[in-house]
This record gives structure tokens, C-alpha cells and sequence, in this order.
């Protein structure tokens, strides 16, 4: 087996209830050579000393301590301070399987490919990709849809993936959120094969009190998610892909994705923040992507959402959202 430098990029940030085990589960990967890059995003905890402690014993292990920039910004400069051929990531609350590097390394080495994907070790998170596993893939058009339409939907993952340096673009730094999904089909675009196996080596920690469930979070994952997609639709259109049918049904699960965040916005926060929710469900492209959905492939209550943006019955959304949490408090009771 060759040996190959390989790169592991890990952020952090005020992980230290979890940091332990993801350090602990790179020391003893089974493939030896890696170097590990600590980005240290500001923590205020005591993940920073910890990452200080664990390059102390092993030289593998480099840190970089900076202020706060968030999880985009984080990733790149991670990239830039790395050596290695191939370039892994994982998250600092997350942990690899100890075979991970080994079977990564093997399976994008021995395959020739420009990247390879392993699977989540989670039982809430659906990852369906069995249909695609142990062959040589050509990027296309059907694999990059995957990413980005519901029918067999393959997460944006990075950290489950192995690939080349070369093949990197940097994330888009005014995101704070589906920065994974920028760069996992901006990644696929560059590259031109791939490789998939249906092994569960990185275990993924739900954490409950994530930022992207807040309610005043809401709006601004809205408007990233809103600029991602803008962005993906610029780089899609650059490759050459304009099949019609295929951005319907990007633009469904948008659609879907918006809902949910809607339904985060609590009654307090709307009628604190009406003028920005407005010009947010008035944004041009938000408008676009609504039009632009595939209605039959909506659940009912986002078809009734859709409805009320199409006609600009912004108070109603807002309206049919309550009432529907309020029956459904009453179901329970």
C-alpha cells in the first residue's frame, strides 16, 4: 500500500465536552501517516489548551490558534496549512472509526479516483447511497443531483470524504449555513471521478442545542441558504448544466428547506422582526425558487406555504403555522 501523506482538517470550536474522543480516534488511526490541522476558531473554553495539550505529545498534530470567523473561513485556512496529497475533514464533537484513514486511503489509492465517500454512522440521519457503492463513478449530471434533489438524497457531508488537494475550491466565506453543501457540488464539479463505499466509519454527534435550530437563527439560515443555492445555480450553469426538470426539483427541496425554517420563528420573533422576515419572503430569488417548485412533490403543508408566497400572504404563512403547532400541541395532550 502506497503511503501517502494524508491531511485531516479539524475545527474547533468550544468542543471540549468532546474533543477528547476525536483527538484520542486520530492518534490511533490505523494509517500512521497523517498530520492533523487543529483550527482553533476562538474558543472560549477549554478546547484550546486541549489541542495545545495533544500537539505537546504528538508531532502529527498542528494548531492554529485564531479569533473567531466561523465554520467557512475556519475550513479554508485549515486547507491552506495542509501538506498532504489528500485532504480529510472531521468535526471536532464527531469522531472517525480508528480504520478510517486506512480504508479511505486504500479505497481512493487503489481506485485512482479523485474522491471517495464513506457513510454516516448515525441512526437519524438518512444517507442513501447503496445503489452507488463499490464501482468507479464518472461525475454527472445524475451524480451531482443527488446532492441536491429529494429522491435518494445523498447528504453534503464533507467529513465523509476523502479527496485530492487538488480538486478543492474555496467555501464561500459569507455563509453560515450549508457551507457543506457549497463545497461538496462545487468539489464533485471540479473533479471527474469517485468512488463510494457503504461502510459507517465516521460516527456523527446530534447536538440538540445547534445554532441552526434557534429561532433568530431562522431568517439568516434562511438567506444563506437562499445565496448557496444562487451561487450553485451560477457554478451549474458555468458547467453546462441547464436540464430544466433537474432545478425544478432543486428547487423543491428548497422550498422544503425554507418551510422548515419558518416553522422555527416564534410568534414574539416575528412581530419584533416583520419588516426583515417581509423583505426576506420578498427576496427575488426566495420568488424564483416558489414559482419555480414542482407542487405535486410538496408535502401539504408546504404546498399551502408556497400558496401564501406565491400570492404574497406573508401574515398567513405565519398564521397557518401556529395554528398548525397549536393542534398539534392539542393532539398530544
Amino acid at each position: 500500500m502506497k503511503n501517502d501523506l494524508v491531511s485531516i482538517i479539524v475545527p474547533v470550536y468550544n468542543t471540549g465536552k468532546y474533543i477528547r474522543e476525536c483527538l484520542d480516534n486520530l492518534v490511533n488511526q490505523t494509517y500512521k501517516n497523517i498530520e492533523v490541522i487543529l483550527v482553533d476558531d476562538g474558543s472560549t473554553d477549554d478546547s484550546s489548551a486541549i489541542c495545545d495539550e495533544y500537539c505537546e505529545k504528538d508531532k502529527r498534530f498542528k494548531v492554529f490558534h485564531r479569533t473567531n470567523h466561523g465554520l467557512a473561513l475556519t475550513r479554508n485556512f485549515g486547507v491552506t496549512k495542509t501538506s498532504g496529497e489528500y485532504i480529510m475533514f472531521c468535526d471536532s464533537d464527531d469522531y472517525y472509526d480508528v480504520t478510517m484513514v486506512e480504508k479511505m486511503h486504500d479505497v481512493i489509492s487503489k481506485n485512482n479516483v479523485d474522491i471517495a465517500r464513506c457513510t454516516l454512522n448515525s441512526d437519524l440521519v438518512k444517507d442513501d447511497m447503496s445503489d452507488l457503492c463499490g464501482k468507479v463513478l464518472t461525475i454527472d449530471l445524475d451524480l451531482i443531483s443527488r446532492f441536491l434533489v429529494r429522491n435518494k438524497n445523498i447528504g453534503c457531508y464533507v467529513y465523509l470524504l476523502i479527496m485530492k488537494k487538488e480538486f478543492i475550491r474555496d467555501i464561500e466565506a459569507t455563509l453560515s449555513y450549508l457551507e457543506d453543501t457549497y463545497f461538496t457540488v462545487n468539489l464533485f464539479l471540479n473533479a471527474k471521478t469517485c468512488y463510494f463505499i457503504d461502510e459507517k466509519l465516521y460516527t456523527y454527534r446530534p447536538n440538540p442545542t445547534s445554532v441552526t435550530k434557534e429561532p433568530k437563527n431562522a431568517l439568516r439560515n434562511i438567506d444563506s441558504a437562499l445565496k448557496c443555492y444562487k451561487l450553485l445555480d451560477d457554478i451549474l450553469k458555468e458547467n453546462g448544466i441547464d436540464d430544466k426538470d433537474f432545478y425544478i426539483d432543486k428547487n423543491t427541496l428548497l422550498v422544503e428547506l425554507v418551510f422548515y425554517k419558518l416553522n422555527l420563528i416564534s410568534k414574539e420573533y416575528f412581530y419584533n422582526n416583520i419588516d426583515k422576515i417581509y423583505e426576506t419572503l420578498s427576496n427575488d430569488y426566495l420568488v424564483y425558487i416558489f414559482k419555480n417548485s414542482d407542487s405535486k412533490k410538496l408535502f401539504l403543508q408546504a404546498k399551502i406555504v408556497k400558496f401564501f408566497v406565491n400570492h404574497k400572504m406573508y401574515k398567513l404563512i405565519f398564521k397557518f403555522i401556529w395554528f398548525k403547532d397549536f393542534v398539534k400541541k392539542l393532539i398530544r395532550k
